[in-house]
């Protein structure tokens, strides 16, 4: 082949390679062109600020054409709720993210009270829009004691408001003092007892509003600030300290025996988690001030403190499907009452009978020592009066001691227990 004629067709073939190149970049910028200047579809995942992943489950794409209802994708997104296990995990994992909308969707033929999200025991009040018969969104604003330990615990106060910080200092300084305590048990203890000597019992049923946050005795303030509070004072204030000390602590909401005949009320108490296992706390029913009349023997009693399912059930009820589960059933010697850690001033001690704790308390007295003591003994099953009881056993003491020694002297039956506290005013 001539050689003008193989570079003509060189020269060709390069022509044909370099317009084919040229042709198909133009192309794919054009595409690109076009895909930049194309709105973006609600092909992809469509999620508002508050209800990303709110289930903790995983969340698919949704595939919707561009015009598709933002606001439909928005629910696509939340789960189906068809039982009352479902409900509980799915809201406690918004209330434990701290989310302040919870949207909730009921599966066709299931429901569950609105009022329930009360249960929980985080929150100060509520309101909700219901979207349909199956869709409710819940809005809710946070008690102040879960607000102040959040910010403890992530060494941020911006949220707070300024009474909050004033709480958070105070609330800061027990916790302090309670590190320097020997044990984990000492550490909850000094807890305990820093939420009874601070305020006294104080409710008014008047002061409840429908749909209106809760009066200042219900929380924190009531406790810290004011100096006096109900149950749900008692029980925020112990829960947010427990969780700035770094206990695993909640509130649980029921019901308990008002002792006077009338039936049972709403009350709010406590849980904590020791060595694995819960147990109940109320701080309420241990400050003697709450129910008393007598204004010369307020000591703490402990009997609820660290206390099993066998004793608080004897006079507190509750919905349990709302609690974290796993508690102590029975007596188990280690955190309740009478402990190995018993100092003979804040734990008490087991008898086996009644005349045991006659003869202790006859050798408290005359010995002097330690001047408050607590005692307790199983009834096996007989419940005595605890009015005659109380005055049969302290006349049997004032005449074996010839009314030489001043003492308080009470006893308080709770199922098959009783439980002795006496306290020594002179020697």
């Amino acid at each position: 082949m001539k050689k003008w004629i193989r570079n003509i067709i060189i020269a060709f073939v390069v022509f044909i390679i370099v317009r084919t190149v040229v042709t198909n970049l133009s192309s794919s910028n054009d595409k690109k062109t076009q895909q930049s200047n194309t709105p973006r579809s609600l092909s992809s995942v469509f999620v508002q600020e508050d209800s990303d992943d709110i289930s903790k489950q995983s969340i698919n794409v949704i595939d919707n054409e561009s015009s598709a209802d933002p606001e439909d994708t928005y629910w696509n997104s939340v789960p189906a709720i068809s039982s009352k296990s479902e409900y509980i995990n799915y809201v406690r994992n918004c209330l434990d993210s701290r989310k302040k909308e919870i949207p909730v969707k009921y599966a066709d033929g299931f429901a569950i009270d609105h009022s329930n999200i009360y249960n929980f025991g985080v929150i100060n009040k509520y309101s909700y829009s219901q979207i349909d018969k199956n869709r409710v969104k819940f809005f809710v604003k946070y008690r102040s004691g879960i607000k102040i330990a959040d910010a403890y615990l992530n060494n941020d106060t911006s949220e707070l408001s300024e009474e909050e910080k004033n709480i958070y200092n105070i609330a800061a300084g027990i916790v302090a003092q309670s590190e320097k305590e020997p044990s984990l048990l000492r550490k909850e203890l000094y807890l305990h007892d820093a939420v009874i000597h601070r305020c006294t019992y104080y409710t008014d049923f008047t002061l409840y509003l429908e749909n209106a946050e809760l009066p200042r005795f219900c929380s924190v303030s009531g406790v810290f600030i004011d100096g006096k509070a109900n149950c749900q004072g008692y029980s925020e204030a112990f829960c947010m300290l427990c969780r700035m000390a770094g206990f695993d602590a909640g509130i649980v909401s029921g019901d308990a025996d008002n002792g006077d005949g009338s039936g049972y009320q709403g009350h709010s108490w406590n849980y904590i988690v020791l060595d694995g296992w819960n147990y109940y706390v109320d701080a309420t029913w241990d400050d003697e001030a709450f129910g008393s009349t007598d204004t010369d023997f307020l000591y703490p009693e402990y009997i609820y403190f660290n206390v099993p399912t066998e004793i608080i059930m004897a006079d507190h009820k509750l919905d349990e499907d709302f609690t974290p589960g796993n508690f102590v059933k029975k007596i188990d010697y280690k955190y309740f009452y009478c402990t190995k850690e018993f100092d003979g001033e804040h734990f008490g001690e087991y008898y086996d009978t009644s005349d045991s704790v006659y003869n202790k308390m006859i050798e408290y007295i005359k010995n002097g020592g330690s001047r408050l003591h607590y005692m307790m003994i199983k009834n096996n099953g007989r419940v005595s009066d605890q009015d005659n009881d109380n005055t049969e056993f302290g006349n049997k003491l004032g005449t074996y001691l010839e009314y030489r020694v001043e003492y308080f002297f009470k006893k308080k039956t709770v199922g098959e227990y009783s439980f002795y506290t006496i306290y020594i005013t002179s020697p």
